[in-house]
C-alpha cells in the first residue's frame, strides 16, 4: 500500500506541473491572440472607415458645400450633397456618415446629415477631437480612440472637402460604432477566460480521479494518451506561421520524456489537450485569415493569390482539371486620370461585384491595381466560358445606367486550361490565360478605334452638307 501511495502522489505532483504549465501556456497565447485581434481588427476598421471618407470627400464639391447657408432641404446645393452622402449611406456598411463645418476655435457644427432616423440638426454642435481639429487643417485623419455623443460610442474617419480656391469648405465624417469592436474583443477574453477555467477545473479534477485508477489500467491509457504528444505537435506547427511565436516545437522537446510518459496516464487529458488545440488553432486562423483578404473588394488579394497558385503547383500533378483566368479592367488609367483615383475606385469595387455575382468568391483574387484572377478547379471548360458570357451581359447591363465614371465599364478577359506535356507549372497556364486576355483588350481598342474614326467621319459629312 505505501507503494501505491508513492506512486499516485508522484503521478498527481507531475500532472498538477505540466497542467499548469498547460494552463499557463494557454493563458500566454489567448493573451497574444487577443492583443494580435485588437489591433488588426482595429487597423481594418480605421483603414476601411477612411477610406470611405475619402471616397465621398472627393465626390463632394467645396464650392458647393460653402453656399449651404441653412438647413432646408429644398436648395440645389443641399439636395446635391445630399444624394451623393446618401448613397454612400445606404450602399456601404456604416453607421453614420454626415457632413460637419469649422466655425473656428475649435468648434464644428452639423451642415449635413443624411440619416433617416434621428439626424444630426443643421449647426448643432459636433464632439471636437484632436482628429477633428486635423481635418479642419486640411489632413485626412481617424480616431484613435473612441469619444461619445447623443447617438453613442464610435470611432471616426474625417476628410476634408477643398475649394477650387484649396479653402476647407467642409469635413466628411464617418462613424463606427466602438460597441460592435468591444463585443468582438469581449467575446475572445471571455473565450479564455472560460478556456482557462475548464483547463484548471479538468486539470484538478484528474489529480483527484488519478490516485483511484487501477494500475491495470496504465498501460491501455498510456497508449492511448502518447497519441496527444503528435497532436500537440501538429498545433504547434500551425501556431508556428505566426511570426511573435518562436520555435515553438521546443515547448514539448523541453519536457522530460519521463513526465511526459507519467503525465498521460490521465483519463481526460486527450480531451483537453484536443479544446485547447481547437480554441487556439481558430483564433490562428482568424489572424491569418485577415492578412489574405484584399481591403477595397473584400476579395482574395495578391498574397492569397499567391499562396493559391504555389499550393496549385504542388497537386498539379494529380491531373485534376485546372482553369486560370486573368480579367483586366480597360480604360482604368484614362478613369484615374480624368476623374481621379477615387472615382477608379468605384470602377474597381463594380467590376469586383460583377465578378463576386457571376463566379464564386473564392475562386477570385485582386493581385494588381484592376487586374483579378480566377483559379478554377474540377470546373468543365464549357461551364467557364457560360459564367464569361454571362459577366457579358451583366456588364452590359450595368452600362445602360448613368455611372460616376462616364465611360463604359469594359473588363477583358482570358482563360487557359493546364494541359499536361504543354504546362510546366501553373505559372505556364497564367501565361496563356494573360495571352488571351490581351487579345480580348486588344480588341476593345480596335472597337474604340473604329467608334472614333465613326465619329469623325460623321462630323466631315455634316460639314461637307452644310456647305452645300
Amino acid at each position: 500500500m505505501p507503494v501505491k501511495l508513492h506512486i499516485y502522489s508522484r503521478l498527481t505532483k507531475y500532472l498538477l506541473i505540466v497542467g499548469l504549465s498547460v494552463l499557463a501556456i494557454t493563458i500566454a497565447l489567448g493573451i497574444i491572440l487577443i492583443q494580435q485581434s485588437r489591433s488588426a481588427l482595429l487597423s481594418s476598421i480605421q483603414n476601411h472607415m477612411l477610406d470611405i471618407a475619402n471616397t465621398a470627400a472627393s465626390m463632394l464639391d467645396g464650392d458647393t458645400l460653402e453656399r449651404i447657408k441653412s438647413g432646408d432641404p429644398e436648395t440645389k446645393e443641399y439636395k446635391e450633397t445630399y444624394t451623393i452622402l446618401k448613397r454612400f449611406h445606404d450602399k456601404i456598411d456604416l453607421e453614420y456618415i454626415y457632413c460637419i463645418r469649422d466655425m473656428g476655435n475649435r468648434k464644428f457644427v452639423f451642415l449635413l446629415d443624411p440619416s433617416e432616423e434621428d439626424p444630426g440638426e443643421f449647426g448643432s454642435p459636433v464632439v471636437t477631437t484632436e482628429e477633428l481639429a486635423r481635418a479642419s487643417k486640411g489632413e485626412a485623419a481617424v480616431n484613435k480612440e473612441p469619444y461619445e455623443d447623443n447617438w453613442g460610442s464610435f470611432y471616426s474617419a474625417y476628410s476634408p472637402v477643398f475649394t477650387a480656391s484649396g479653402k476647407v469648405a467642409a469635413i466628411v465624417a464617418v462613424d463606427f460604432s466602438s460597441d460592435w469592436y468591444e463585443q468582438q474583443i469581449a467575446a475572445h477574453i471571455r473565450t479564455l477566460i472560460l478556456t482557462a477555467l475548464i483547463a484548471l477545473g479538468v486539470i484538478f479534477a484528474l489529480a483527484i480521479i488519478i490516485t483511484k485508477i487501477s494500475r491495470s489500467r496504465y498501460r491501455t491509457i498510456l497508449h492511448s494518451l502518447h497519441q496527444i504528444k503528435d497532436e500537440i505537435n501538429q498545433l504547434l506547427e500551425v501556431i508556428e506561421h505566426l511570426t511573435y511565436f518562436q520555435s515553438p516545437k521546443n515547448v514539448i522537446t523541453k519536457v522530460p520524456d519521463s513526465i511526459i510518459t507519467t503525465v498521460y496516464d490521465i483519463k481526460g487529458l486527450r480531451d483537453l489537450m484536443a479544446s485547447i488545440q481547437n480554441a487556439v488553432q481558430h483564433k490562428v486562423e482568424a489572424v491569418m485569415d485577415h492578412a489574405y483578404v484584399d481591403g477595397l473588394t473584400f476579395l482574395n488579394n495578391q498574397a492569397a493569390y499567391i499562396k493559391a497558385i504555389h499550393e496549385v503547383d504542388k497537386k498539379i500533378t494529380d491531373g485534376t482539371p485546372l482553369i486560370i483566368a486573368v480579367f483586366d479592367i480597360c480604360g482604368l488609367k484614362k478613369i484615374n486620370d480624368s476623374c481621379g483615383y477615387e472615382t477608379g475606385n468605384m470602377a474597381i469595387l463594380d467590376a469586383a461585384n460583377l465578378l463576386k455575382s457571376v463566379f464564386r468568391p473564392e475562386n477570385i483574387y485582386r493581385y494588381t491595381s484592376g487586374a483579378f484572377a480566377g483559379i478554377f478547379h474540377n470546373i468543365p471548360e464549357d461551364a467557364v466560358q457560360s459564367q464569361f458570357a454571362a459577366l457579358e451581359e451583366k456588364i452590359d447591363l450595368l452600362n445602360r445606367t448613368p455611372n460616376l465614371y462616364k465611360v463604359p465599364l469594359t473588363i477583358a478577359k482570358g482563360y487557359a486550361v493546364y494541359t499536361a506535356g504543354t504546362d510546366a507549372d501553373s505559372n505556364a497556364t497564367c501565361k496563356r490565360a494573360e495571352q488571351a486576355m490581351y487579345n480580348d483588350k486588344a480588341r476593345y481598342h480596335t472597337q474604340s478605334a473604329a467608334m472614333y474614326n465613326d465619329k469623325a467621319r460623321y462630323h466631315t459629312q455634316s460639314a461637307a452638307t452644310h456647305d452645300c
